[in-house]
């Protein structure tokens, strides 16, 4: 008989602390949308006159901000490996946006060399850079697999190359510019 009051503290417990469990999770939601914005960003502030490098700006991630920055009226310039593919997709935001400014030099984040060159070449012709979005990367199974510079291939281009791009640059970037790090890794493990 004394089991009955020991069970009913239980139930009343596991109710109390369900309630409780509940309330928590709401304000986590509620939280969570008032501070975490999803889907799409439209820049805002007009970004004419300023100058916008962008990493990995060919495709993906990098290529849709490059879209925005465009459209608010920014320069932006791309590092890429292929020229064709830059001259390609440069064509297709020419064409939703004809008033854009677009240049990419030639950057392949395999090679420390290329990355140096590519710095001459921007802060040549840029004395002063506003944003830097570093979004270049890969993914490769291949673990073994080497930069051209020796490196392991992920530290190598996802990591090592964008910080001597910054280290590069970071005259130009000091005025007033900043520097933003777009990373995402699809199915890392």
């Amino acid at each position: 008989m004394e089991t009955a009051p020991v069970v009913a503290l239980a139930v009343l417990g596991a109710v109390v602390g369900l309630i409780l469990l509940f309330f928590a999770a709401l304000c986590i939601v509620r939280l969570w949308n008032e501070y975490v914005t999803w889907g799409y960003y439209e820049i805002q502030e007009d970004m004419s006159g300023k100058v916008v490098v962008v990493t990995g700006g060919t495709a993906g991630l990098g290529f849709e901000a490059s879209r925005e920055f465009a459209k608010a009226g920014a320069t932006v310039v791309w590092g890429a490996r292929s020229l064709e593919k830059a001259e390609a997709r440069r064509a297709e935001l020419m064409h939703s946006n004809p008033q854009s400014i677009i240049e990419f030099f030639p950057l392949d984040m395999n090679s420390l060399t290329s990355v140096q060159e590519f710095i001459q070449e921007v802060s040549s012709k840029f004395s002063k850079i506003d944003l830097l979005v570093c979004n270049a990367g890969m993914q490769n199974e291949d673990r073994s697999a080497k930069t051209k510079d020796g490196f392991e291939v992920h530290f190598g281009i996802n990591f090592l190359a964008h910080f001597f791009m910054i280290k590069g640059i970071m005259d130009n970037l000091m005025n007033s510019g900043r520097v933003n790090f777009l990373w995402y890794f699809r199915g890392a493990q």
